[in-house]
């Protein structure tokens, strides 16, 4: 215990965490907040590692580990008594009894429960919604490739329906993932790119912008998937072109094909 002291206390809460009843709970009512989970569905039937598996990386795991860290660890408190152990002036005294103590007992009780799985059509239900959520809250810079005298960063969640430019009326908008600096480098040059890279994300910005001018909201929606290229959000808008449970399912399929080619 007193090598705790030395160690990443965070990155080792943040670790076991799926096994507490605090942060399932946590997890349970951010995933009811984000809509991802229905109000009426009985949480002690609820496998908290098939939530965990759910919402693994998505905006509901990490709002709920925030509130989780802030809410229900003393972290500070956790760090002063290994350092009291580590010091002496704290010590651990090991007591043997013929029964378990009172904390194990209840310990033992809820490890030998058995936990009732979520049935699969359920469990389908849970991950498209989360993803629904994930995607509704990614925020990406909005360019305008008609101008290039504007950009904005909007939520999905937030924006219009057939968003446009306030300078031109354009709206040939391109969602673009880059950070605010190499955003501004890439729009100074006003489409006037030399080197590979740049003519490669100029492409990309063209394609995505004629994707939202055409579909509006639902193509941004669907070019915030991971990996998912603008020759994949076409295919995927030719079929849905609505935000719903249909479009989200097709995402997360073009997502994990893109998995599949970046590793295989």
């Amino acid at each position: 215990m007193r090598s705790l002291v030395h160690e990443d206390l965070e990155r080792l809460i943040k670790r076991s965490a799926w096994r507490l009843g605090l942060f399932k709970r946590r997890l349970i009512h951010v995933a009811r907040r984000f809509g991802a989970l229905s109000k009426r569905r009985d949480v002690t039937t609820i496998s908290v590692r098939r939530l965990m598996e759910a919402f693994k990386d998505t905006a509901i795991e990490e709002e709920a580990y925030k509130e989780f860290m802030s809410n229900d660890v003393d972290l500070e408190g956790v760090k002063k008594l290994l350092s009291w152990i580590e010091e002496g002036s704290v010590k651990i005294v090991p007591i043997h009894t013929e029964t378990p103590s009172p904390l194990t007992r209840r310990a033992l009780e809820r490890a030998s429960r058995k936990t009732e799985l979520i049935p699969p059509e359920r469990m389908h239900k849970i991950i498209v919604e989360s993803a629904k959520a994930r995607l509704l809250n990614e925020v990406r810079y909005f360019t305008c490739t008609n101008c290039w005298e504007w950009y904005a960063a909007i939520r999905i969640l937030d924006l219009d329906e057939h968003p446009s430019c306030p300078r031109c009326g354009s709206r040939a908008l391109a969602p673009l993932d880059l950070d605010e600096h190499q955003l501004r480098r890439f729009i100074d040059k006003h489409g006037k790119v030399v080197s590979y890279s740049d003519r490669r994300l100029l492409r990309k910005a063209l394609k995505a912008a004629n994707l939202v001018e055409r579909y509006g909201k639902p193509a941004a929606f669907v070019l915030a998937g991971r990996g998912v290229s603008p020759e994949d959000a076409e295919e995927i808008l030719r079929e849905v072109s609505v935000i719903g449970d249909k479009l989200a399912e097709l995402v997360i399929d073009a997502e994990r094909n893109a998995l599949r080619r970046r590793f295989l």
